[in-house]
């Protein structure tokens, strides 16, 4: 019977890089020893966000003058930002490089570049004003609004996992953690938590694939979940057919974690159209979504 805290590890893992992690460690280990690094940063940015946010934090502890320099640019930001007097300084604090043995150093390189999002973000403006192109942040490693948004995301699905594995870990004594009970519990809320994502990632799925039928069939998009558009026609222009509202099973709580919300992706993947004819239904729009200028 395997632990509870190698159960959590091989979750983590193959959550974060697939059902084969252990491959792709001995690769990413691989190109370092034989310094073909240009390789590596691709290995890891295929990982997405976080693969893209491992590359970062290296570039940026490559050398102790570019952690100097990050720091004393995070000092620059904290003193310019006045909002921040009443705060705890977070300027000394150093980027985590993570690797691809440990999961919850992935973890914790999340927390501490979220923690620091503004300070890497602007370090990374102004690394790419120098005429030197090695001196900069490799163009396809910067980080999106979106990409910030899937590192959160990542990080709020990772938490209870991390919590419960530094919770239960050692032998269970007297007045600790880590006895059968908590770890059957803990089992059951790590399997919870889990399935409320697979809930948000299904409905997401599904929503857009229903768009890409409509779109490949010629017919309106939907402007908002329950409102369809129709074609005007000369007896009903200006009126619209509506259909019951879907009810989601999406907990309140994941509420605000999707990665493109739904008006987006349309704004994106439709050609604007007249809305003389059309009516928003504002209401059924996510909360996080309700009052933009359409």
């Amino acid at each position: 019977m395997r632990c509870f805290g190698h159960i959590l590890n091989l979750v983590a893992q193959a959550f974060l890089y697939g059902d084969d992690a252990a491959s792709f460690e001995l690769q990413s280990e691989a190109y370092g020893m034989l310094e073909r690094v240009e390789e590596d940063l691709e290995h890891w940015r295929a990982k997405g966000p976080v693969g893209k946010l491992h590359n970062i934090v290296k570039f940026i502890r490559a050398s102790p003058q570019r952690t100097e320099a990050f720091k004393a640019h995070a000092r620059e930001q904290e003193e310019a930002d006045i909002y921040k007097l009443a705060e705890e300084s977070t300027a000394e604090l150093e980027v985590i490089q993570n690797n691809a043995t440990r999961w919850n150093s992935t973890y914790m390189m999340i927390e501490r570049a979220l923690l620091k999002q503004s300070e890497l973000n602007s370090f990374i403006q102004e690394l790419g004003l120098e005429a030197d192109a090695s001196r900069r942040v490799p163009t396809a490693d910067i980080l999106t609004s979106d990409d910030w948004k899937v590192l959160r995301e990542v990080s709020h699905i990772l938490e209870p996992i991390y919590n419960m594995t530094m919770r239960t870990q050692g032998w269970g004594t007297s007045g600790g953690h880590g006895r059968l009970w908590e770890v059957m519990t803990g089992m059951e809320f790590v399997l919870e938590h889990l399935e409320d994502w697979k809930v948000l990632y299904e409905d997401e799925t599904a929503n857009s694939a229903m768009e890409e039928r409509r779109m490949i069939q010629g017919e309106e998009p939907e402007l908002a979940i329950g409102v369809k558009s129709t074609p005007a026609r000369p007896s009903t222009v200006g009126q619209i057919r509506e259909r019951p509202s879907r009810q989601s099973r999406l907990p309140s709580r994941l509420h605000g974690y999707e990665i493109t919300p739904l008006h987006r992706r349309r704004e994106t993947a439709l050609p604007a159209r007249p809305l003389t004819s059309l009516q928003l239904n504002e209401d059924a729009l996510p909360v996080h979504s309700r009052g933009l200028p359409t």
